[in-house]
């Protein structure tokens, strides 16, 4: 009972913690926001040229599924911090030396992430229920056909989520930035491929006991009919409807969504393996590890023994300023710590823009090469609070005019670095309005990564806004979030130009953002 009491208490303290919060409210109102789009039929999943009947069966699984697609992408980043937060205020200092048990810890967190996409669930499906008593539907209200996909359809993966979130804090090499972008990879491959894979088990979204459902019921009303499930953000006019009651949730239905719970639990336990229970001897030895060699500058020789100097052979201070050494100090301090398979996956890509044809330059090759410096673009603007230097930066000369600049311009090297080859192509094949589009982009997404770490002060903003607009963009041909040119469309609906006025509000917020910050510091 003592357990459970202080297991309930651990999960309630950090649920609201993270409720107050307000990334908790602003994706809380996007999600209130995309239910009404899908109950007004701006936003709405349909059957090729068809759609539901707007009664509580569609209302319900249709903005059910939406906001689960939605929290299974950025619900990861929302509770991503639970562990993270305990380090950095020391609390798990504190924890360590009780006698909680590590296991009690882990499940205490994994429930307390669940609770938060839970009500944040909860909360869209009240809204669905006041948009279908107010709005205009067919039928009768049906509160049972209303509620349950959000049980079985957006709770039971949200809780494998949950529980994904506490094995990736777990992982030392998995907390930060790389693991963000590895669990981007995972959902973004596990999605389709849960629906390919025609197993009910695995079919974390639920969309293929869904898409079977609707499918059924278009068939029988509409013999013949072109079936694929498509999800548009876009209103569609003249579209044919169907009666649809909703999926038939008996046991069979049920089980496979509850075989995610149990996977949670699972993966929870698993967390346990690789905790260290904020053990600092755990942290320093994969450093204590390395060669005695990198202590000493690389060279393999032993340190010089210090020579005395005394004071009266110094040479008078002379203080001078050189923007380009300043730039070359940021990119130096950028690129600590990264090993030298980066460098070479980089050195690669590049090589691969020099010499493959230009088509598969810019559908392939620049968008890897625009996600591989992810991690770097990401720690601009943030290196100030994750390493407690801010009373310096901000007391030293001209934090503004030159710190900052210095910062940005080292971002714009690194991506005409990374995507120089497809710049060169793109310049010898005289395509202007393609490389106008091109350099553009080389300004965009350092700016961006400047603006959001310096509003959030922590890189998981960006990397969760720029991996979505980058995978939905240039990867999937949208031209609207396009903003490196990849698609003709983009570029002959003038989205260079769009994208360069985003990257000067973008310098401002920074401005804007990092002077708030110096001031708040002073």
């Amino acid at each position: 009972m003592t357990h459970l009491l202080l297991l309930y208490h651990l999960m309630l303290a950090d649920f609201r913690e993270r409720t107050r919060r307000y990334s908790f409210l602003v994706l809380l109102i996007v999600n209130f926001y995309l239910g009404y789009q899908v109950f007004v039929g701006n936003f709405t999943p349909r059957v090729g040229d068809y759609r539901g009947e707007v009664n509580c069966a569609w209302t319900g699984s249709t903005i059910a599924f939406t906001s689960l697609f939605m929290l299974l992408i950025f619900g990861f980043y929302l509770v991503k911090n639970a562990i993270a937060r305990d380090y950095q205020t020391g609390v798990g200092q504190i924890l360590a030396t009780s006698p909680m048990r590590t296991m009690w810890y882990l499940v205490g967190k994994s429930l307390s992430n669940f609770a938060v996409l839970a009500a944040m669930v909860a909360a869209v499906a009240a809204s669905a229920v006041a948009m279908q008593l107010v709005g205009s539907s067919t039928g009768a209200f049906n509160l049972w056909a209303l509620l349950a996909p959000f049980l079985f359809l957006a709770l039971p993966p949200l809780a494998f989520v949950a529980s994904l979130a506490t094995l990736f804090e777990s992982v030392r090499w998995l907390r930060g930035g790389l693991g963000n972008v590895v669990f981007f990879i995972f959902i973004m491959t596990t999605l389709p491929l849960s629906t390919e894979l025609n197993i009910p088990l695995l079919d974390l979204s639920g969309m293929k006991l869904l898409m079977d459902s609707l499918y059924a019921a278009v068939l029988t009303q509409y013999p013949g009919a072109k079936l694929n499930f498509i999800l548009n953000p876009e209103y569609i006019a003249n579209l044919k409807t169907f009666h649809w009651t909703g999926i038939d949730w008996n046991l069979a239905m049920i089980l496979p969504r509850l075989f995610w719970i149990a996977a949670a639990g699972v993966v929870t336990l698993l967390s346990a393996v690789f905790f260290n229970r904020f053990d600092p001897s755990a942290e320093k030895q994969a450093k204590e590890s390395r060669p005695a060699a990198a202590s000493n500058g690389g060279n393999g020789k032993a340190a010089a023994t210090p020579t005395a100097i005394r004071i009266a052979q110094l040479e008078p201070l002379t203080v001078r300023f050189s923007f380009v050494s300043m730039i070359a100090a940021e990119l130096r301090l950028s690129l600590t710590g990264f090993p030298k398979i980066w460098y070479l996956v980089a050195a690669g890509l590049l090589l691969a823009q020099l010499t493959a044809p230009l088509t598969v330059v810019r559908q392939y090759l620049m968008p890897a090469a625009w996600i591989w410096p992810i991690l770097l673009w990401s720690s601009m603007g943030t290196r100030e609070r994750r390493f407690n230097t801010g009373q310096v930066i901000f007391s030293s000369a001209y934090p503004m005019t030159r710190q900052l600049p210095a910062i940005w311009a080292s971002g714009v090297v690194v991506a005409l670095l990374t995507g120089g080859g497809a710049i060169i192509r793109t310049l010898a094949a005289g395509d202007m309005a393609s490389l106008e589009a091109l350099l553009i982009g080389a300004l965009f997404v350092p700016t961006m990564a400047l603006a959001l770490g310096a509003v959030s002060g922590t890189s998981r903003l960006f990397e969760t806004i720029y991996l979505v607009v980058w995978y939905i963009g240039p990867m999937n041909r949208m031209p609207a979030l396009d903003y490196m040119g990849v698609t003709e469309a983009a570029v002959a609906q003038g989205m260079p130009t769009v994208y360069l006025l985003i990257t000067i509000l973008f310098g401002l917020l920074a401005i804007l953002a990092r002077r708030f910050r110096g001031a708040s510091t002073g």
